[in-house]
């Protein structure tokens, strides 16, 4: 009875150890990722120049006049603002 008494502390001595120095993860996330990758979502944007979609994070963006715009690269940033400085 006693060694079972003490297996019993030994392993609530362990179990509270491990959470202390490994705490559990937050569901929806992995140890260095963030949030998994079935649950990222990404605003898409559309490039004025080529009219191409991509998504918000990899686009150029480019504030002219007051409003911003989303390029997907300098060549159609340049295009565009040579475009609308001629209009």
């Amino acid at each position: 009875m006693r060694n079972l008494i003490i297996l019993i502390l030994i392993y609530l001595i362990y179990r509270i150890v491990r959470s202390l120095l490994y705490p559990p993860f937050k569901k929806g996330y992995r140890k260095g990722m963030g949030k998994t990758s079935s649950s990222i979502t990404d605003e898409m944007v559309k490039d004025p120049c080529c009219q191409v979609y991509l998504p918000k994070r990899e686009a150029l963006s480019e504030k002219i006049g007051n409003e911003w715009y989303f390029f997907c690269g300098e060549e159609c940033c340049r295009k565009y603002k040579e475009k609308t400085k001629n209009q």
